[in-house]
């Protein structure tokens, strides 16, 4: 076979195997159309909330929760009661933000922490409205999204946020910058690429959360079941801590500050009043009451001990703190009140359900006081009283 032939062979090579590719391409991208196993909750920069659906969980293996469990979204996408027909004007309507922590996806209907504040506040106030709007994995990116293109447009009185776990280590990227759901494609990056396609291609859609998925992954956020006895645990403090934290102290958390302030700023700029919650952690300075085991030199993941693990998170704690002083907003310190408890977390952030009802206690704690001084005309404590006195 002379050159001339091998070349022409080569190049016809090339091109059956390019359009075998594209063949392949078109008919997954046609199966997808009709049957997508991959849920996606972002396609592009637009919310996809799971509207009428439940999850249920048989013979769970997750520490701490249901051996069965089932999970319910309304006809919005969100946790709780149906949106009332005529609005939430006659209601104390709050709406709940968050990841994993907020959704708390494998914990049964009226175990997550947003469904047990609701039962505790319908203890002192007449229709209560709580909704959770949490969604596992999402970040100020995706709150800031959810927040102004559905939220707002519902005109609850309330929203409560927690956040700060989904942002460690996030930096807005170019392709965050613009809000429409198709416009032209990004050929910046591969991510750009790939995400800008995303609304016109189910195929670009599940590689885009599958590359989420496996970034979370790596950043130890997807849920397991954590047996904290079976953890080596770390000789002495990270050697290269100071470079690690760095990049977090001036790049990432200032950034992250940046969009807690604009989602503050949105929320009260259409009349809803913001309310902040830390993040908590199981790993961190102490010992585990549970088990005895020391918090802080747990290895989490390969060279990274408890303590540096929570002293990242803070960082991020504290600039929620921070914005709630300077924004007069009330904030609450799940993170510092949570006892850090292994009967509370079935993992580093994820609530079992008794963290979850201890969670909700603190929060109904603190949020209480706010809520008679700013909504007294939704308390049922007159009532309460009129009906002590009758008897």
């Amino acid at each position: 076979m002379t050159g001339k032939e091998r070349i022409k062979r080569f190049v016809l090579n090339l091109a059956a195997l390019g359009i075998g590719c594209m063949v392949a391409l078109v008919l997954l991208e046609v199966g997808l159309r009709i049957f997508n196993p991959i849920e996606s909750r972002l396609r592009g920069d637009e919310i996809v909330l799971p509207a009428n659906k439940k999850y249920i969980f048989e013979s769970s293996n997750i520490r701490g929760t249901d051996r069965t469990i089932v999970h319910t979204k309304n006809s919005i996408g969100f946790r709780g009661p149906e949106f009332p027909k005529r609005g939430l004007e006659d209601y104390l309507s709050i709406i709940t933000v968050g990841g994993s922590t907020t959704e708390c996806f494998y914990l049964s209907d009226g175990k997550d922490w947003p469904s047990a504040l609701q039962e505790l506040l319908k203890s002192n106030f007449n229709s209560v409205w709580l909704n959770n709007a949490g969604l596992d994995g999402h970040s100020t990116f995706g709150h800031t999204i959810l927040l102004r293109d559905i939220i707002v447009k519902l005109k609850p009185k309330v929203v409560i946020f927690l956040i700060g776990a989904n942002d460690r280590a996030l930096e807005e990227p170019p392709e965050h910058t613009t809000s429409h759901i198709k416009g032209a494609l990004r050929f910046n990056s591969i991510e750009g690429l790939v995400k800008s396609a995303t609304p016109y291609s189910e195929v670009a859609s599940a590689a885009l959360n599958l590359y989420r998925f496996l970034r979370a992954k790596y950043r130890g956020l997807p849920h397991w079941s954590v047996d904290i006895g079976s953890l080596p645990h770390a000789d002495s403090v990270n050697s290269n801590f100071s470079e690690t934290i760095e990049p977090h102290i001036n790049i990432f958390v200032p950034a992250f500050e940046q969009r807690l302030s604009a989602m503050v700023r949105l929320a009260k700029s259409s009349q809803i009043n913001p309310v902040l919650i830390t993040q908590p952690m199981l790993y961190g300075n102490g010992t585990d009451p549970s088990t005895g085991i020391n918090l802080g030199t747990v290895e989490v993941f390969p060279n990274t001990s408890g303590h540096a693990y929570w002293t990242i998170l803070e960082l991020y704690n504290q600039a929620t703190r921070k914005l709630g002083k300077q924004e007069n907003v009330l904030t609450i310190d799940l993170a510092q009140e949570l006892e850090k408890n292994s009967d509370f977390f079935y993992d580093p952030t994820h609530f079992t359900n008794e963290g979850a009802a201890e969670a909700s206690k603190i929060i109904y704690k603190r949020l209480l006081p706010y809520l008679m001084r700013n909504y007294r005309s939704f308390s049922n404590i007159k009532e309460k009283e009129t009906n002590t006195a009758t008897r």
